[in-house]
């Protein structure tokens, strides 16, 4: 069985990178070890070492768990991000629960 292998985006790579590399300026800032943060997380070594290089492969909980246990401010903050999520299910409650793939005529 051959193994899956994902193409991540440019924008979703260079988000990752920037992510990472401020989860590694504030690491440093607090002047803890790789190792202490990802005790803090609650993760393996290897893995703070993924998020900090940027590794789009790494969960998408397991970086932010590291930007927050660092107090890194993430979509405006954990209020705004609250507010937005309350929002966004407001509207989502508006719209269809199933969306139907529709033919595109594309034949100009």
């Amino acid at each position: 069985m051959s193994r899956r292998v994902t193409v991540y985006s440019t924008p979703t790579r260079d988000v990752c990178a920037a992510l990472g590399s401020e989860v590694a300026r504030v690491r440093r800032e607090r002047r803890w070890s790789q190792t202490e943060l990802a005790e803090r997380v609650g993760v393996a070594l290897g893995t703070i070492r993924a998020v900090e290089k940027g590794a789009p492969s790494v969960t998408f909980g397991v970086a932010v768990e590291a930007a927050t246990v660092l107090g890194i401010d993430l979509l405006g903050g954990p209020a705004a991000a609250a507010t937005r999520a309350a929002d966004n299910r407001r509207t989502l409650a508006l719209l269809p629960q199933r969306v139907r793939a529709q033919a595109v005529d594309d034949d100009f």
